[in-house]
């Protein structure tokens, strides 16, 4: 999996066999429990409005998103996915953000040596052929791994956070 930094020029996006995710999926109840696909991504902390370009080339990855895509539109988890920072030591930050799927490109190649090797292709930079699903998401709400949970990393028990302050801070008394 390969999170880019920006869309660049579009490319993957571009294409008329790209899919555009018509509607928006409704908010989760702040405090409830739902399971999602996780998607640990190292480099990457996401935000509850920023966008996210994915390219996922890895079987299980793939899978992950169907899951996601195959639930009904009526479903409050359709078309998401948990999106977690995760260091170098592969440790997983508890913290993430709830992601919509918004676009979709199926069996594009990257042809760039750096964009392939990056996607498990050539060593160094060398061109190599990789098939990948391309997909842009935005991120939705703040969100809770359950540590319990968090030995199966396909999917994962996560609670939204409330938005904004739990409760007003402290005046401060004048006097």
């Amino acid at each position: 999996m390969h999170a880019s930094s920006s869309l660049g020029d579009g490319a993957p996006f571009t294409s008329p066999d790209v899919d555009e995710l018509a509607g928006s999926s409704q908010l989760l109840e702040e405090g409830a429990t739902y399971v999602l696909p996780l998607f640990p991504l190292s480099g990457v902390v996401l935000l509850p409005g920023e966008v996210l370009p994915l390219f996922l080339h890895s079987p299980r990855d793939i899978l992950k998103l169907q899951r996601a895509l195959r639930l009904p539109a009526g479903e409050p988890t359709a078309r998401l996915i948990a999106v977690t920072h995760e260091s170098w030591h592969s440790i997983l930050s508890t913290v993430g953000c709830t992601a919509e799927i918004r676009r979709m490109r199926r069996n594009f190649e990257l042809q760039d040596g750096v964009q392939a090797a990056a996607a498990g292709g050539g060593p160094g930079g060398v061109r190599a052929r990789v098939s990948v699903v391309a997909v842009v998401a935005r991120g939705r709400q703040r969100l809770l791994l359950d540590r319990v949970a968090l030995n199966d990393t396909f999917r994962v028990r996560v609670k939204v956070l409330p938005e904004g302050l739990a409760e007003a801070p402290p005046r401060q008394a004048s006097g």
